[in-house]
C-alpha cells in the first residue's frame, strides 16, 4: 500500500541536508502509512486544511474513529520527543489535546484546531492577556509532572533547563571562538553568568514547572466550537517542553512581530514588551530578562556557525544586547529584522 500523502518538497530538501534527516525522510511514507492503519485514519483534505509541515515535522488532516483530527509525525530529536509527554501532562488544558501517542514512531494524533485563527494578527495588548493566561495554565509544577509520567522514558524525554544551562557554560565559549568571536566578550560573559547562577548547582527545584519554550503567536490556535459570539478558547501547540523556570517561555514573543517595536528607541520597546507579557503571565521580569538574553546569545552562535544566516544572527544579537542594557547597534530599525521563518 502506498503512502496516503506526498511528502512536501520543502520538508524533504531541509531534512536531506543531514544523514539523520535523510534517513527519517526515507522512512516517513512508511511511518505515515502505519499510523493510518493502526489508528484507522483516512485523509481529510480541504481548501482550509491541507498537508502542512514545520521545520522537522509533517501535519496531516485526518478523520478517525472519533472524528476530525490531525496526524503529526516528527523527526525524533529532543525537541519533538518531549512533545507527547508534555501534552499528556497538560491534558488539553491550555494545550492541544492528544488522542493517540506513539513514541516509537514520534507520531501524535491530535485534536483538530483552527489553523487560520492564531494570535499573529491580534493586538499586542490583547495577545498578552491570552498568552499570559496560557502560561499560567501550562506552568504545571515538576512534582505534578512526576506524578503523571512516573519514572518512565516519557519523563526522561523532557530535559531540565538547569542541565541545559550547565551544558551552555561549556558550549557557548567554544562556539564563540569557533565562530570567530562574532560579538564582544562582555555579552558572552553576561550570558555565562546567568548560566552559572541558574545551572545545576543553583537549581531551585521548588520553582521548576513544565515550560512551553516555543510559545510564539503562531503556536497559539483557537479551539473550534462554542457560540459564534463567544471569545474563542485559545490553546498552544508545538511545546518543545523543558522543566525549569516559567520565565523561559518568554523569548519567542520578543523575537516575533519585530516590526511592531517602536522606530524611536526600539530597544526600550523590547523591555516594555517583556514587562507587559511578564505581568500577564505572572512572571518575574528580571529572571525573564536574564533567560531571554541567554536564549538570544545561544541563537546568535547557532546561526553564526551556518552560512547564509547573517540576518538571523543580527536579529539575535540586537535582542540579546538590548536585554543586556548595552545595544550593539542602536541604529537598527527593527522593521528590517525579519521574524523567524520569514524570507528576507
Amino acid at each position: 500500500m502506498s503512502s496516503p500523502v506526498t511528502i512536501p518538497p520543502g520538508l524533504a530538501r531541509r531534512m536531506t541536508r543531514s544523514a539523520e534527516g535523510a534517513r527519517w525522510i526515507a522512512a516517513l511514507p512508511r511511518l505515515v502509512e502505519e499510523c493510518f492503519a493502526t489508528w484507522e485514519l483516512r485523509l481529510d483534505l480541504s481548501p482550509d486544511f491541507t498537508v502542512l509541515h514545520g521545520y522537522s515535522g509533517l501535519v496531516i488532516p485526518v478523520h478517525g474513529p472519533d472524528g476530525a483530527a490531525v496526524l503529526k509525525v516528527s523527526l525524533p530529536v529532543e525537541e519533538t520527543l518531549s512533545e507527547g509527554p508534555s501534552l499528556r501532562v497538560w491534558g488539553g488544558k491550555g494545550a492541544v489535546r492528544v488522542l493517540q501517542d506513539d513514541a516509537g514512531r514520534c507520531a501524535l494524533l491530535l485534536e483538530r484546531l483552527d489553523p487560520h485563527r492564531t494570535l499573529i494578527s491580534m493586538d499586542l495588548d490583547q495577545a498578552a492577556d491570552v498568552w499570559g493566561g496560557i502560561v499560567r495554565r501550562l506552568s504545571v509544577p515538576a512534582a505534578a509532572v512526576n506524578r503523571v509520567l512516573g519514572d518512565t522514558p516519557a519523563l526522561a524525554a523532557i530535559p531540565r533547563l538547569s542541565d541545559t544551562a550547565e551544558r551552555w557554560c561549556d558550549e557557548l565559549p567554544q562556539s564563540w571562538q569557533e565562530a570567530g568571536e562574532p560579538f564582544p566578550r562582555w555579552l558572552l560573559e553576561a550570558a555565562l553568568e546567568v548560566c552559572q547562577v541558574h545551572g545545576t548547582v543553583g537549581r531551585r527545584e521548588s520553582r521548576e514547572v513544565l515550560v512551553h519554550q516555543d510559545l510564539h503567536f503562531l503556536n497559539i490556535l483557537a479551539r473550534p466550537g462554542g457560540p459564534a459570539s463567544a471569545a474563542p478558547e485559545w490553546v498552544a501547540i508545538d511545546p518543545q517542553a523543558v522543566l525549569g523556570d516559567a520565565e523561559f517561555a518568554l523569548p519567542p514573543v520578543l523575537r516575533n512581530r519585530l516590526a511592531e517595536y517602536p522606530v524611536v528607541r526600539p530597544a526600550d520597546g523590547v523591555l516594555r514588551r517583556l514587562e507587559d507579557y511578564c505581568a500577564a503571565g505572572g512572571l518575574d521580569p528580571e529572571l525573564a530578562r536574564q533567560w531571554s538574553m541567554v536564549s538570544f546569545v545561544e541563537d546568535a552562535l547557532w546561526f553564526a556557525a551556518k552560512d547564509g544566516h547573517e540576518g538571523e544572527t543580527e536579529r539575535s544579537l540586537w535582542l540579546a544586547s538590548a536585554l543586556a542594557g548595552n545595544v550593539l547597534d542602536d541604529t537598527i530599525d527593527p522593521r528590517r529584522l525579519h521574524d523567524p521563518g520569514q524570507v528576507g
